[in-house]
């Protein structure tokens, strides 16, 4: 189970999910602008909720209508983007 591998991320129906959680409006937005970077590097694009000082992340691979091996490497990307 890949899931595993990524702590904080939950399976949400044909997606993966986390919510990150910030000191600072404004570090949520600078995380919502290199996710989207990565996001268009890697041509996949996540799902994003922003609220106060959290960022609600969500991929799946639309063709094929649930989870590959692309959207646990971006959560991957996701994750290493907010370590110090």
């Amino acid at each position: 189970m890949k899931l595993l591998d990524h702590p904080g991320w939950e399976y949400n129906g044909s997606e993966i999910t986390k919510c990150f959680e910030f000191n600072h409006y404004m570090d949520g937005i600078d995380f919502v602008q290199k996710i989207a970077l990565e996001a268009e590097n890697n041509d996949h694009h996540p799902e994003i909720k922003v609220n106060w000082c959290k960022v609600e992340v969500s991929f799946s691979t639309h063709d094929v209508s649930g989870i590959t091996d692309l959207d646990f490497n971006m959560a991957s990307i996701a994750d290493q983007l907010i370590q110090p």
